[in-house]
């Protein structure tokens, strides 16, 4: 019922700018309004015409370029948008607008190297410490951890806005290294400060997952979910340590309410499927790998946990070529080379499976999926000692 009138008001708005044209050809906003009023409607081409028009109104205004770029975003067409943003930072080197837009633009064109002197400008320009955590955060996920370092010490030695944010993340960055002292020096500093900190809480119970120490990571995450319950990070954090205590039923619980938190977090997708496909219960299992591979098309883990899968199911011919374009592009991985050990030996080829669960071991000793693979085989193959001997090794670790 409301429609007819949403068109009205569009229509008049219409008019409204052409007439502001009319008084005044040389209204670059007007022309790039009067292209943002049809690109709702549709017309992509009355839309082009009228950003475009705006850029050639007043060619030496960065707003009109950045909105034609990113009507050429908006329709797909990447190169275009480029092209237009880098005309804004022609104008103004030090547009913040335009240096974050194109950073975020190569990140997601797949081009991160080329993000990094403009998430620079972006840093220097904030005024907080939010474009300070963005650079800390790309070097981070470009494994540049000095760099990375030297720009969270920046900003906790500042003392100013952002310290908690830059301790966590640092914490981060010391258990990505092995060192945990540090980690929980950075968390232990922020929950000093700031005791119902959620991000703090999850991170500390991470952190005592990893020595060990499940009792306290339980209070921990059982912490953030109290502190926030509706923190899809805490439900997430506390499913995590179900599942390091093999309470299967309660990480289902506390991934699906992560998920009725935040649809689109990949991460408790991802930790469902596992549960589904340890459990058997292979449509589930199916149904969230491929969620997760919906929210993160590029991420190599959920690629190969929709190949597991697909191998649980039988189907060879869906999942080899994944695993052995992700095994060459990622030889180290753990996960790619257990699941080419799974694949190798759904094929029957035994020699080339038990050498990629050895691969795997060798850089995950840890990782109990792969021991139970090996003994499967050293005891299939009638090497009783092996087997035992494996599981000794594992046990002193």
């Amino acid at each position: 019922a409301n429609a007819p009138a949403g068109l009205n008001q569009l229509d008049a708005a219409v008019a409204d700018l052409e007439k502001a044209i009319d008084a005044d050809p040389s209204r670059a906003s007007a022309y790039a309004s009067l292209g943002a009023l049809p690109f709702v409607r549709g017309p992509a081409a009355a839309a082009e015409a009228a950003f475009r028009k705006a850029v050639q109104a007043a060619p030496t205004s960065t707003s009109a370029h950045l909105a034609l770029a990113n009507f050429y975003l908006d329709t797909r067409r990447g190169r275009d948008a480029e092209a237009e943003m880098k005309a804004a930072l022609a104008l103004d080197a030090r547009s913040l607008v335009a240096n974050r837009a194109l950073a975020y633009y190569y990140i997601g064109a797949g081009k991160p190297a080329l993000a990094e002197p403009h998430l620079r400008a972006v840093a220097d320009l904030t005024p907080d410490a939010s474009g300070k955590l963005a650079l800390a955060a790309y070097y981070i996920s470009r494994q540049q951890r000095p760099e990375a370092r030297r720009v969270l010490d920046a900003i906790v030695s500042a003392g100013k806005d952002g310290v908690s944010a830059a301790r966590l993340q640092s914490a981060n960055l010391a258990f990505a290294t092995g060192d945990l002292t540090r980690a929980r020096a950075d968390i232990d500093a922020v929950l000093g400060s700031e005791p119902g900190n959620t991000r703090a809480l999850a991170a500390r119970a991470e952190l005592q997952m990893a020595a060990g120490e499940d009792d306290a990571a339980l209070a921990s995450a059982r912490h953030a979910v109290d502190s926030d319950p509706q923190s899809s990070l805490a439900q997430y954090s506390l499913g995590k340590v179900q599942v390091l205590r093999h309470e299967e039923a309660d990480a289902v619980g506390s991934f699906n309410e992560a998920l009725r938190i935040d649809p689109r977090l990949a991460p408790a997708k991802a930790e469902l499927a596992r549960l589904h496909l340890a459990a058997g219960r292979l449509d589930q299992a199916e149904q969230m790998a491929q969620g997760a591979l919906a929210d993160q098309p590029l991420a190599l883990a959920y690629q190969l946990l929709l190949a597991r899968v697909q191998l649980a199911r039988g189907d060879v011919a869906r999942a080899e070529p994944v695993v052995r374009r992700i095994v060459r592009s990622a030889p180290s991985t753990p996960d790619a080379q257990t699941t080419l050990g799974v694949l190798e030996l759904q094929k029957g080829n035994r020699p080339a499976a038990r050498k990629a669960f050895e691969q795997a071991l060798t850089a995950s000793p840890t990782a109990i999926d792969v021991l139970r693979y090996l003994v499967r085989m050293d005891l299939t193959d009638h090497q009783p000692a092996a087997a035992r001997a494996r599981i000794d090794a594992a046990v002193a670790r």
